[in-house]
């Protein structure tokens, strides 16, 4: 379990590393072409409030699948689409 949540913490800072840079070149960009800045304080709370729900709603994530018995088992499966025998599987 600790090695889950060590990677998963791990690629969650990934991801919000790369979501900072592409901000980050975003907004050299809009001066690069002369576009004006704008902050404001709501918007900076709110961003940073979504960084951090992101963040501990895929930590709550690999805590809640995965466990040291069965290993981790987050991954995608076609339920929906299945049909005749199949369904049963």
């Amino acid at each position: 379990m600790a090695t889950n949540l060590l990677k998963s913490v791990l690629h969650n800072l990934g991801v919000v590393v790369v979501a900072l840079a592409l901000a980050y070149l975003g907004t050299s960009i809009d001066s690069w072409l002369g576009i004006p800045g704008f902050s404001s304080p709501v918007f900076a709370a709110s961003g940073i409030l979504l960084l951090t729900l992101g963040f501990l709603l895929r930590l709550w994530a690999v805590a809640d699948r995965c466990d040291s018995d069965s290993g981790c088992f987050l991954s995608l499966c076609p339920i929906a689409n299945r049909e005749g025998a199949e369904r049963f599987d």
